[in-house]
């Protein structure tokens, strides 16, 4: 075996019984892990020599190192014989990104090894590579998976927070708003609303699988503080499904109201069609060019038409009034 240094590693941790951790270096990678201690690998997956290792060299079965390799990915967990593929997901809260665009980190987890990839910079493991730098880091596989979905989903509290509350602004100040402008923050609140559920629900089931799967390196604790993660992301589901409730009311409301408006003008412009049907009937009898026009020979009997037409428009006026028409 190549004991060169993949340049797609990220960092690498041997942490020992006592939960002291040990920065790998160089060829640390390639030795022995210590009796009694476990090792974290990360990798990053846009490295061809990361890719390159994890499919010749990182022991992994093909089945879990196709979705530590795979381009596009939900969050699910794969139990493959006494190993476990883990796949989650978290906000991107990287500078000039969109919160929204969550981050895959695909996990394998082993008896005394984790090796996990990303694509992009994922804030909670870097949480998690400062604390074992610091000396703070999980001590247990289980508590370092437990740890990992408790950042994960902490991160995700604020960005829903946020939209809840967009959503409350739109519906109490909508209809103030510009149609304009009120459809595109419709438009753009659905569009941050759509990848957070498409993405959290599938992870909710995943951590529900965690809970209940039977994993030697998960403790009565651990599944008790995954169970309380398990619970906050129901909540921010609810409060999701909330937010896009919220946005479809005032989307109903925007459609009912631009009909309304539509069915007016319609209404408006019927009216003045039946009050200038009969005066465009009497004018163009009084205009055709044949002998026997009815006061064709009386001075005054232009003005008499034109006070009858007025006339005739304004009883079409009380008519439509009368009838509640307008």
């Amino acid at each position: 075996m190549s004991s060169e240094m993949p340049h797609g590693l990220v960092c690498g941790f041997d942490i020992d019984a006592g939960g002291q951790a040990t920065e790998l270096h160089g060829e640390d990678i390639f030795q022995p892990i210590p009796e009694g201690a476990w090792r974290w690998l990360h990798f990053d997956k846009n490295d061809d020599d990361a890719i390159s290792w994890l499919v010749e060299k990182s022991g992994l079965r093909p089945a879990i190192r196709n979705v530590l390799i795979a381009p596009e990915t939900r969050p699910r967990l794969k139990i493959v014989d006494e190993d476990e593929v883990l796949v989650l997901r978290g906000v991107n809260l990287n500078p000039h990104a969109h919160a929204e665009d969550m981050i895959s980190i695909r996990l394998s987890v082993e008896k005394n090894r984790i090796i996990s990839s990303r694509k992009i910079k994922l804030m909670a493991i870097d949480a998690l590579r400062k604390a074992f730098a610091e000396g703070t880091g999980p001590q247990t596989i289980g508590d370092f998976i437990v740890d990992l979905a408790e950042g994960l989903t902490e991160r995700v509290g604020p960005v829903v927070s946020e939209l809840l509350e967009e959503s409350d602004q739109l519906e109490e100040f909508g209809s103030s708003m510009d149609m304009r402008v009120l459809r595109e923050r419709i438009s753009q609140l659905r569009h941050k609303l759509i990848p957070l559920r498409r993405y959290l629900r599938p992870q909710k089931d995943a951590l529900k699988a965690l809970i209940s799967a039977p994993l030697d390196w998960m403790t009565d604790r651990q599944r008790l503080r995954l169970r309380d993660t398990h619970d906050q992301l129901i909540r921010y589901l609810e409060d999701l499904d909330a937010a896009r409730d919220r946005a479809d009311v005032v989307q109903d409301w925007l459609q009912a109201d631009l009909s309304d408006r539509t069915n007016r003008v319609m209404l408006i412009l019927s009216v003045v069609t039946a009050i200038f049907l009969p005066l465009g009937l009497i004018s163009g009898l009084l205009g055709m060019n044949v002998s026997g026009i009815p006061g064709a020979e009386t001075p005054y009997a232009f003005l008499i038409v034109i006070v009858l037409m007025c006339l005739i428009g304004v009883l079409l006026l009380w008519v439509f009034r009368y009838f509640k028409i307008i």
